[in-house]
């Protein structure tokens, strides 16, 4: 009997399933075969980078029922559709995301909402304000108070307002006054208040940085190393004894809980207005200054700055890690929204808008997809933290072609073509007015300095490198 050989294949592997399905190509992937795979790999990199530009529209929608600037910003560590925003009018709104229409819309007792929180479980909001006053609210109890006012307004004892009501959302056009289930009378003004990660402790910052239980009126510790007063306390997510904050005295100071004592302090030569630790990597922490720069820290070597992070013309003031780690956002007086690579010295992206002003806090979501800015022109605004990513579902053929893109961006990153391309963003005039003032600016620095070194005797002109030459100080501080 003679051996016949044949070729057997499955129909699968060539027929296409739908109508609308791409014919399958078979390639032979030997590079021997293929000669001028990097150039048509480099062309494809190039449309990559193009189209990319093409489609990045990073602004989805706002939010605009604030009746005043939105001063602060609070998300809850433990779902992806709520936050909190405050006012300088007092009003505090919690939002659900999905739904773009505020949960509630409370008229609180502060006359300004200076800082805003959520616990640790994410039940409960802590708001501090001008009238040194610190509020907690429950989402089970402001639910039960809504319930009440709705049967108020349907029972018909206020008609202008249930005439004016359409359903249970409309209500919150109109700010309540909710009650809090706790309040706290702190001695001294307040600025800023946060929450242990783990916990059911917080801190505020003011006068004095003080560590409040839920079942005591008073604090159970108080620090008080700025004569001046404390701009900003932040918890680290790891060590909940760990305490961050930045003083009106320009320092930098990192506390212990357990020992009752202050640990390491840091000046620079300006004042910094905002501060949040790394998630992923709780050892480092980042600074937003008045000098427009931000200043990102290892907290074991305070003597040195790890990374500076430029871009912005004007202050810093707020600041926001991704749940990453890998990036984080912040807020300026510059009117524009900046996204910095914790590992790169300038921006990957920066977000503005014709009637966006001063953005006075930011946020990132928890999943990491989306960016939420608080401005003074009242409103709240919502932006993709990736400006071309796409909303909808994709399937996997989309899938593997922005994968296949984005490795062949990567790939060819440093190419010139493809360096201009994502590099550029376009800016308002007057940020690219200023930028060019500014780097006038430090190249005539530079000359100057290196002037004097060439008219002066050898070893008096000490060059410091700006990662040291920002720090005024480094000590550690005495209680």
């Amino acid at each position: 009997m003679v051996k016949i050989k044949a070729i057997c294949r499955d129909s699968n592997d060539y027929t296409r399933k739908t109508k609308t399905e791409i014919e399958k190509v078979y390639r032979n992937t030997n590079p021997k075969l293929h000669p001028f795979q990097r150039a048509r790999e480099f062309v494809r990199a190039l449309n990559a980078a193009k189209l990319d530009k093409i489609f990045s529209k990073p602004f989805l929608y706002s939010l605009n029922e604030p009746t005043d600037c939105v001063k602060s910003l609070a998300k809850n560590k433990n779902s992806l559709t709520d936050f909190a925003s405050g006012g300088f009018d007092g009003q505090i709104i919690i939002w659900n995301l999905t739904d773009r229409k505020p949960l509630f819309n409370i008229k609180s007792t502060h006359n300004m909402i200076k800082g805003l929180c959520y616990s640790n479980t994410g039940e409960d909001i802590l708001s501090c304000g001008d009238d040194n006053m610190i509020n907690i609210y429950n989402k089970t109890n402001l639910f039960s108070q809504k319930e009440n006012y709705i049967l108020l307004y349907n029972n018909g004892k206020n008609k202008i307002i249930n005439s004016l009501l359409n359903d249970n959302y409309s209500l919150e056009k109109f700010p309540q006054e909710y009650k809090p289930i706790s309040t706290y009378d702190a001695k001294g003004f307040l600025e800023s208040i946060d929450h242990s990660y783990n916990e059911k402790i917080f801190s505020t910052g003011g006068e004095v940085i003080s560590i409040w239980d839920y079942n005591r009126n008073t604090p159970i510790n108080t620090f008080k190393t700025s004569i001046d007063g404390f701009l900003k306390v932040k918890f680290n997510y790891s060590d909940n004894n760990i305490l961050l904050s930045t003083s009106y005295d320009r320092s930098i100071s990192l506390y212990d809980l357990r020992t009752n004592n202050p640990l390491n302090s840091v000046t620079l030569k300006n004042k910094s207005a905002c501060a949040c630790w790394n998630p992923q990597e709780p050892f480092n922490f980042t600074v937003g200054n008045e000098d427009s720069n931000c200043y990102t820290f290892d907290m074991r070597k305070l003597d040195k700055i790890r990374m500076i992070h430029k871009d912005h013309i004007l202050a810093v003031l707020d600041i926001d890690y991704s749940p990453t780690g890998k990036e984080f956002v912040t807020g300026s007086f510059d009117k524009t929204l900046r996204i910095f690579p914790i590992d790169q010295g300038y921006s990957r992206e920066c977000y503005h808008g014709k009637r966006m002003q001063k953005i006075y806090s930011v946020l990132y979501t928890m999943d990491n997809k989306y960016i939420i800015s608080g401005s003074e022109d009242n409103n709240v605004r919502i932006w993709k933290s990736v400006a071309n990513d796409s909303i909808k579902i994709l399937n996997k053929r989309e899938k593997d072609y922005r994968e296949y893109s984005k490795r062949l961006i990567e790939k060819y990153q440093y190419m010139g073509d493809i360096k201009k391309i994502v590099n550029r963003k376009h800016l308002p005039k007057y940020v690219i007015n200023k930028k060019k003032e500014i780097k006038i600016r430090n190249e005539a620095k530079g000359r100057k300095f290196r002037n004097k070194e060439e008219n002066s005797k050898p070893g008096t002109m000490e060059y410091k490198p700006e990662r040291i030459e920002k720090i005024v100080n480094t000590e550690i501080v005495k209680k």
